[in-house]
């Protein structure tokens, strides 16, 4: 501890009440050694060898780090480069063009992503990677490589994109569907996210298909939201559940340096390990756009290899550092299989990413039979009658706060009312061929939006939303489908012995 006390100016007495006493981790006077690492992209060995100059000789003319370096604290004794390695660029060219690519990533250091505003100073991470997220990612990863402004659009006429050989993937960035990243279990197998249909009651069991409510087992089930343990089913499905971290912190005053009253807050971050320290790898899956031929997807898969390997280096709201991302050519395993065919002339529909799809301006009431009409009409409007809903499972949630007051329709705040990830809803097929056509469709592209939408946040130039609009785009990974899990026959309750279900 070193003691420090303020001089009166006028007096040249101690000042009342002056008295400052620091804890210095160091003796005063002893020369501590600290090491980092920097990063920096280079074109060949020698530029790479300028760049490190010129970093080494800006570190030399700082004199002082930390705090109070005007009485003598932190002073810079020498600064050196013992290792300068450089790290080969690598690209894996994928040998088939593929329509879909999958997307693997690990990191070393904790990642904020998105935020659950547990209070309002402490915001707590989310654990999936959403699509808007990667995206987001990938662009400013792009910019800083191709020295763009913050706002600059990736499309066709992007300063820099043809000579850094990635026309393609900068006129066809808008059109790539990237699904969320979900932590995966098993390195290379990507969990599903499991139906809300699933019940406890003696055992876990699926009611999707079943006509009408019922006692299992003598009991009444209990859905997701009153279990008190749902770590059987995240280990069944494939998810891995990253360790947390919370980090506190205080504003700090522009003139007179000290802590801000009542402007302390915690973030909460996700690491990039499990309770067990085993490394987690996120997984998700890229979509290339339809209207492209053989030699155009080529070229694309090539470009988007080029450029997650050797550019894709931060994620996240504090710029969290990418330990690996990888491709490979088509979409990662599932954790649980889908069934290729519907059974009995019926399909169940899991959504596996929140889905715009509904319309909260036009809902009325809050009676089951109200949601019902109106999710029929939705599903019978985007399949052209080909699939009619029979029942659902599904949870809501608003969307707000920021997104609320950032996408404004005429002035207002409105939150986005999205349908929730895991939101079951059992489809009878009324016309084979065609639903065979759209589920395979929406497997790759997504849920449909529906009209309301488009003419909410869509462009007049195409059916497309403006992601500047509403961020819940298809291709920002929102309303990803799969079809048919295996639990909704194989674990669907057993009729009472007695004949009696009710």
């Amino acid at each position: 501890q070193t003691h420090r006390i303020r001089i009166e100016k006028t007096s040249g007495t101690a000042a009342e009440g002056a008295l400052i006493t620091a804890e210095a981790p160091h003796l005063s006077g002893k020369i501590t050694k600290w090491s980092g690492e920097i990063a920096f992209p280079a074109a060949d060995q020698t530029e790479g060898e300028r760049v490190k100059e010129h970093i080494l000789t800006g570190l030399k003319w700082i004199t002082a780090l930390g705090a109070e370096k005007g009485v003598g604290y932190g002073r810079l004794v020498e600064v050196t480069s013992e290792h300068f390695n450089r790290k080969e660029s690598r690209t894996d060219i994928i040998s088939s063009p593929a329509d879909t690519i999958g997307l693997a990533i690990t990191m070393l250091d904790p990642l904020m992503i998105g935020g659950v505003r547990i209070k309002d100073n402490y915001l707590k991470s989310e654990k999936i990677l959403t699509g808007t997220v990667i995206k987001g990612a990938l662009a400013q990863c792009i910019r800083r490589r191709l020295n763009l402004n913050g706002n600059q659009e990736l499309n066709e006429s992007t300063p820099g994109a043809t000579e850094a050989g990635i026309s393609n993937i900068a006129r066809h960035f808008e059109q790539l569907r990237i699904t969320h990243a979900f932590p995966s279990r098993q390195s290379l197998v990507r969990p599903v996210k499991p139906p809300i249909s699933l019940v406890k009651a003696n055992g876990l069991h699926d009611i999707a298909l079943s006509e009408k409510p019922r006692l299992i087992n003598d009991k009444a089930p209990a859905f997701a939201i009153d279990w008190k343990d749902a770590s059987d089913v995240d280990f069944a499905y494939g998810w891995a559940h990253p360790k947390t971290l919370a980090r506190t912190r205080t504003a700090i005053e522009t003139v007179t340096r000290k802590a801000e009253e009542e402007k302390l807050y915690t973030f909460e971050y996700i690491c990039p390990v499990d309770d067990q320290n085993k490394e987690i790898t996120w997984l998700s899956n890229i979509y290339l756009p339809d209207n492209l031929d053989e030699n155009e997807r080529k070229k694309l898969s090539d470009e988007i290899c080029f450029v997650v390997h050797n550019w894709f280096d931060y994620i996240g709201k504090r710029d969290s550092r990418i330990k690996t991302a990888r491709v490979s050519s088509g979409h990662w395993l599932l954790a649980v299989r889908e069934f290729d065919i519907s059974q009995d002339k019926i399909t169940v529909l899991t959504l596996q990413s929140d889905a715009l799809i509904l319309d909260p301006w036009v809902l009325k009431g809050e009676d089951k039979d109200s949601l019902f009409e109106a999710y029929k009409e939705f599903w019978n409007d985007i399949s052209g009658g080909a699939f009619e809903l029979k029942r659902f499972f599904a949870a809501q949630k608003l969307k707000g706060g920021y997104l609320g007051r950032r996408f404004r329709i005429n002035g207002k705040y409105y939150p986005f009312f999205l349908t929730r990830a895991g939101s079951v809803f059992v489809l009878k097929i009324k016309n084979q061929t065609k639903a065979e056509k759209l589920g395979k469709t929406w497997q790759h592209r997504g849920v449909p939006i529906p009209d309301w939408a488009f003419k909410r946040y869509g462009r007049p130039s195409d059916r497309k939303l403006d992601w500047q609009k509403c961020p819940f785009t298809p291709e920002n990974g929102f309303g990803e489908i799969i079809m048919n899990l295996p639990c909704h026959w194989e674990q669907a309750p057993k009729p009472h012995p007695g004949g009696c279900n009710d």
